[in-house]
């Protein structure tokens, strides 16, 4: 298993990181765009949206599991340098 899904905990850091990320938008982007990040991260932190990407044998496990492969590949390139 290269991941393992944890509601409260995701949901909490996505909350932490839309509070740290919508000031520094809103100070260098239009009120549109931060309504926009806000929209995202709100969509993201959805329970329902979450449980249907994490969930195992759904419709998204294939892809997560690319991405997961994916952020894998970045951070060993990161490692090295």
């Amino acid at each position: 298993v290269h991941y393992s899904y944890d509601r409260a905990f995701l949901r909490k850091l996505l909350a932490e990181t839309q509070s740290a990320l919508i000031p520094v938008v809103r100070a260098h982007l239009s009120g549109k765009s931060a309504d926009r990040v806000e929209f995202v991260f709100d969509y993201l932190g959805r329970e329902e949206f979450c449980d249907s990407v994490f969930k195992v044998g759904g419709l998204y496990e294939e892809l997560l599991g690319r991405v997961v492969a994916d952020l894998d590949r970045l951070m060993d390139e990161e490692r090295r340098g």
